[in-house]
Order: structure tokens, then C-alpha cells, then sequence
């Protein structure tokens, strides 16, 4: 079938965790881009054109690594032969809750398996019956916000007949993951892990304030000896800097005599990106973190807007990165963007989304929870056409992977 392009769909994606807190797949949320098209949307086509468009273009058969792409997967395609043009080895087919389960279903679904392909059944409250499919599938996904938390214990060793992994789905509060992890699921994913709240009275991490002070410095555009002096202070954010300028993102064939000569090799743009990445990376050995994953893309998407709207990309991008900031370090908003000094315009979107740079930290925020409505009402705002900002949201997530790829992949 002639694939259509990726602009005719709104499309957003978030991350599933496994225990540890390190991401292991991806699900991609879609819908029609036209809001007055809502109820002849076509999931068959929408399911397709999405993800071959996704695989073909955002380049995430590379840069998934070991994740899957979990693809929200109706009726209709999963009897259509479109579905075997998705990557076996590289997608998990969600079976939707409303998808009526007659034999020719569970045909379709045991041959699909024998091929290869890995199944999980979306949104599933505890019924008397069990489900047919219970032995085909490789994932349960548990709705938390219709589960009764103190029943999960329950609610999971029944589950445990059957040979598939529990995940844990719409996880909106620590106290509901704690809950979660003590029952025993194996996956969790939800508006959680993307905003985890914050603590308070947490000690934030004196490393992480060193970063924030000498991002205070660059973004107040210090003298190069006081920077140079912060990282002679400071023997891990040496280290952090030495390790950066020898990874596959910055790598220099020269050999590095000094911090001077590190900092110059650097560029003071891009020791202030770096900055903002350390801001979520200390005190944390896996790399990289959904939170971190997060704030690369908005910022990168906020930069690529602005490009639309004539506001200075760079204002853009750093309020994309910081507006997750207080979640990573523990504090409140304002302290952070009182201790950057920012301008007015960055300030302001941060504290109260003003401004045409708050309206599109709302846009990303919205994309971000699949709330597409809000999303084509707040473009529309700023003048940006839907087709536009998918283009957009395409290349920041290329752009993303590729950064963090880079910047973990060991040197």
C-alpha cells in the first residue's frame, strides 16, 4: 500500500521502564492530525503510516538499540498484511482493549507470534474470567488508575499463571510506583516518570549545585579564568568535562593539555548545553534517564519552533532543557531560574508559561501527555500549521537519539 506522510498524523511517544528506572521501550501515541476528522479515524492507516514513516525517518531501528516500539494495534490491522511490514524484531503490537477476541483473532494472534512478532494486551482490569489471550501475550498491561492499589498484590500473583511480564500502566505518583514495585510488576510506565514530583527537604546533590553555579556563570557570560577556576575547584566536573571532550559527540584528534584547552575545544555554547545535560546526570551511573530524554527533546523541539514564531532559538532551547530542572534537582523552579539570572523572556515562560515561549513550553508539555486537541489550538496560536510542527517533533526526536547516543556511547 502507498505509504502517506507522517505530517497527516499527530504523533507523541512515552517511555516504559523496567525496574531499574532505565528505559527499555518506547510507545508511540497517534492520531489523525485533522480534530474534525476524529471519529473516521482510520487506525489501520494512521498505525502504519506512522511507524514505517518512524522507522524510516526518525532512524530508530539504529538508535532504539535494544527497545522496543510499543504500536497501539486495532482490528483491522492486525488482519491486514500491513502488519507484517513492521519490524518483528523491533516492535511489540498492543492489542487495544475494545478489540472484540473471536477465534479468528487468536488465530491471527498465535500466527503472528510463530512468525515472530510479540504481543501486549493494553489496558486490562481484573475480570472473574480469564482472558483468551492471556497465553499468546508477552505483556499485560495493568490500568492502575482502575485497580484498587491495595489489591495488587493480589492482582498480580493471579497473573503470575501465566507466562507474560506485568506492566504497570498510567503510574501517575511515586506512592502509586512504590506500590506497584512492591507487588511485583516488571515494567511501569506514566505521567510519572517524565515529571517525577518533588521532594521536599531533599538535599540536592552538592555536584549538581557546582553545575548550576558555573551554568550561572556562562549563561552571565563570566570571565574565562572564573570558569576555568570553577572546574579547578571541582575534580569530578573536570573529569565530567575530560570524558566529554573524548566521547564520540565531541571527540578531538588533539590531545588535551589543560582545562583551558578542553573549554576552548568546547565552545562556550556548547559547554552550556553540556551544562544543562549534567544537570540531570549526576549521581546517576546508567547514563541516560527518561527525565534527561525528556528535556533534550523539548529543548531541541522549543529551538526548532522558535524558528517559526522569530524568537531567538537559543532562549528556546535553554527553556525547553530547565523546565524540567526543579524534578531533577530536587528544588523549586524559582530558585533555579532566580540562580540563572535568565532574561525576562525565559524567566517568565519557566515561572507563569508566558509569552510565546510558555505557550510553547505548553505544546511540549501537551504532546507530551498525547492531548492533541490543545496541542492544534496552541499551534494554531503561534501560527504554526500541524503538518509543520510534526516535521518539527520528527527531527527533534532524530536529533535527540542521535545527541544522547553519542554523548553515552562509551569512547
Amino acid at each position: 500500500m502507498p505509504v502517506a506522510q507522517l505530517k497527516d498524523y499527530c504523533f507523541a511517544h512515552q517511555p516504559i521502564l523496567g525496574p531499574d528506572g532505565v528505559i527499555v521501550a518506547m510507545e508511540l501515541l497517534y492520531r489523525d492530525a485533522q480534530p474534525e476528522a476524529k471519529n473516521a479515524f482510520d487506525h489501520t492507516a494512521a498505525t502504519a503510516n506512522v511507524i514505517i514513516s518512524a522507522f524510516n525517518h526518525i532512524g530508530m531501528i539504529e538508535l532504539m538499540g535494544n527497545r522496543k516500539l510499543f504500536i497501539n494495534v486495532a482490528e483491522e490491522l492486525l488482519l491486514s498484511d500491513t502488519i507484517t511490514l513492521l519490524p518483528k524484531d523491533k516492535v511489540t503490537l498492543e492489542l487495544l482493549e475494545h478489540i472484540e477476541i473471536t477465534d479468528e483473532i487468536i488465530a491471527r494472534v498465535r500466527h503472528l507470534k510463530e512468525i515472530g512478532y510479540e504481543f501486549a494486551l493494553d489496558d486490562y482490569v481484573f475480570h472473574a474470567e480469564p482472558c483468551p489471550l492471556f497465553e499468546l501475550v508477552d505483556i499485560i498491561k495493568v490500568d492502575i488508575l482502575q485497580t484498587d492499589i491495595g489489591s495488587l498484590p493480589q492482582l498480580v500473583n493471579y497473573l503470575r499463571q501465566w507466562p507474560c511480564r506485568l506492566l504497570a500502566e498510567k503510574v501517575e505518583t511515586r506512592e502509586i510506583y512504590h506500590a506497584c514495585s512492591r507487588a511485583g510488576f516488571d515494567l511501569f510506565q506514566g505521567y510519572y516518570f517524565a515529571h517525577p514530583a518533588i521532594i521536599d527537604g531533599r538535599m540536592t546533590d552538592p555536584t549538581r549545585l557546582a553545575v548550576l553555579n558555573l551554568l550561572a556563570k556562562v549563561n552571565n557570560d563570566a570571565d574565562f579564568g572564573e570558569i576555568e577556576a570553577s572546574f579547578k575547584g571541582n575534580p569530578g566536573l573536570t573529569y565530567s568535562l575530560l570524558r566529554l571532550i573524548n566521547s564520540p559527540a565531541f571527540y578531538s584528534s588533539n590531545k588535551i593539555g589543560s582545562i583551558r584547552q578542553a573549554i576552548h575545544i568546547l565552545g562556550m555554547r556548547q559547554l552550556g548545553r553540556w551544562l544543562q545535560v549534567l544537570l540531570f546526570t549526576q549521581q546517576n551511573d546508567r547514563g541516560c534517564t527518561p527525565i534527561l530524554e525528556l528535556a533534550v527533546h523539548r529543548g531541541r523541539l522549543m529551538e526548532s519552533m522558535a524558528e517559526s514564531v522569530n524568537i531567538m532559538p537559543e532562549r528556546a532551547y535553554v527553556a525547553g532543557m530547565l523546565s524540567l530542572a526543579d524534578s531533577a534537582l530536587g528544588m523549586p523552579i524559582g530558585d533555579i531560574v532566580n540562580s540563572l539570572n535568565l532574561v525576562d523572556e525565559v524567566s517568565h515562560a519557566l515561572l507563569e508559561r508566558e509569552g510565546k515561549i510558555g505557550v510553547m513550553l505548553n505544546i511540549c508539555n501537551q504532546l507530551e501527555n498525547g492531548d492533541f486537541d490543545s496541542v492544534a489550538d496552541m499551534a494554531e496560536m503561534l501560527g504554526i500549521p500541524i503538518p509543520t510542527l510534526m516535521e518539527k517533533q520528527q527531527e527533534s526526536i532524530t536529533w535527540a537519539n542521535e545527541m544522547l547516543h553519542r554523548l553515552f556511547e562509551p569512547s
